[in-house]
């Protein structure tokens, strides 16, 4: 037997054959015959790609046995319509001969997209999304690769406070090989949209006012004034989320969640913000203790700290009050004044219970430094001598923060610098104990 039997004939003979036969309450239908026949051979038939690549995409292989009829064809076909490459795809019997069977995949590709081009908008944003929509090159050309391009470009511009941009994709095939498209992308990117209304719901602590202005950025619009930005940006939007949380932890609310949170359109030009938060209960500090210090006694640790028990719990507080002071009020100032350059300090929650907190403050206090080189760069046309003398630090001293800084001011009132680029950098030496500034 040497003959292409297309596999739906074999389907359409079995069913034929099941309606020919009477059904009585005495006769029972005859089962459709099954068989089951080796791949001897398959071949790819309309292919300028791997075949190799087709029949192993398809599940079949050679020395595999299937049943005929059976689910072995159509779920290979099913496989390759899951891969997206292809238009059209047909599995039929080209022979068979005993039990050994040959197959045919013929198969109309799909043209891969070779190049694109994006028009319509300014050119910092064109390359920002060529580079973006380099994903796509040598994809399929499909409705999936087109949805694709559309995402990509709704998320750019979703970003900068424009979700309603208009995309018009044009495909146009490559003259010279019928495998190759080129897509032509035009973008009208719209309106930014602003946010006109920010509501917080099962907040009862703080109100609304004061948790509108700790999201930082994300402002609510007003009419009567022009020069405050109130455009939506999702990175704007996820640090306010973060900046309001960080808020009621500045009241003591450690445990606060939100759980919920949603944007939704007033209309064309703004959208509305609705977020539900759960505040948890209000801590306060209990026992503070501090370990590893031996410059300064624990009760003078505490009474520079500044915090007493019954005091709300706040994080930020007790860093600040640790080593971020903008006045230079901490304890890390306190050690660095003394030479401490190589001072670390670690809070640690060590007990919660109900509604207080204990907190160790672990501390390493190092050894002194003492100054060694001080250089100058960057000076090409104050001399070294009038640098020199405005600056309070001398090689052989111990190290002082407060020198530091004062040096530093004393430099920005000689006029000569631009005080944004004056630095004074320090760089420690640990193995030997000195610093050079």
């Amino acid at each position: 037997m040497n003959r292409n039997f297309p596999l739906k004939q074999i389907f359409f003979f079995a069913f034929i054959l099941s309606l020919c036969i009477p059904i009585t309450g005495q006769t029972q239908v005859a089962p459709v015959s099954i068989k089951k026949y080796k791949i001897a051979q398959i071949d790819v038939k309309g292919n300028n790609r791997d075949a190799a690549m087709i029949i192993l995409r398809s599940g079949l292989a050679y020395g595999d046995y299937i049943k005929i009829p059976g689910e072995a064809i159509s779920n290979a076909i099913k496989k390759l319509w899951d891969a997206s490459l292809f238009s059209d795809i047909q599995i039929y019997i080209e022979k068979i001969e005993g039990e050994n069977i040959a197959l045919a995949i013929e198969v109309v590709e799909k043209a891969q997209i070779n190049e694109f081009t994006v028009v319509g908008i300014k050119k910092s944003e064109r390359e920002d999304l060529e580079e973006s929509l380099k994903a796509i090159l040598f994809k399929s050309h499909s409705i999936n690769s087109e949805m694709l391009v559309r995402k990509l470009v709704k998320d750019y511009y979703a970003e900068k406070g424009r979700f309603k941009p208009t995309i018009s994709i044009e495909a146009t095939p490559d003259t010279s090989n019928s495998l190759y498209t080129t897509l032509k992308v035009t973008i009208d990117r719209g309106n930014k949209v602003k946010v006109g209304e920010i509501n917080f719901n099962n907040n009862h602590a703080l109100p609304d006012k004061k948790l509108r202005k700790s999201m930082g950025e994300v402002k609510v619009y007003q009419w009567f004034n022009p020069f405050r930005t109130s455009d939506y940006n999702v990175l704007d939007y996820e640090e306010g989320k973060d900046l309001l949380i960080k808020e009621y932890r500045n009241y003591g609310f450690r445990d606060v969640v939100l759980t919920k949170d949603s944007i939704s359109w007033i209309d064309e030009k703004k959208l509305k913000i609705d977020i539900t938060v759960d505040e948890g209960k209000r801590y306060y500090y209990r026992n503070i203790n501090f370990e590893g210090n031996t410059k300064f006694t624990t009760a003078e640790l505490i009474k520079y700290l500044g915090i007493k028990k019954g005091d709300v719990y706040s994080t930020d507080n007790l860093n600040q009050m640790l080593t971020m002071d903008p006045q230079g009020a901490d304890i890390s100032s306190l050690y660095l004044d003394d030479g401490y350059l190589f001072f670390n300090v670690q809070p640690i929650e060590t007990s919660v219970v109900e509604d207080s907190v204990d907190i160790l403050i672990k501390i390493y206090e190092g050894g002194q430094a003492v100054i060694g080189k001080i250089s100058i760069v960057g000076n090409n046309k104050t001399s070294d001598h009038v640098i020199l003398r405005e600056i309070y630090t001398k090689p052989g001293e111990l190290f002082k923060r407060s020198d530091i800084i004062r040096s530093q001011r004393e430099l920005a009132n000689l006029k000569y610098f631009d005080p944004e680029k004056l630095q004074v950098n320090p760089s420690p030496n640990p193995a030997t104990g000195t610093v050079d500034i």
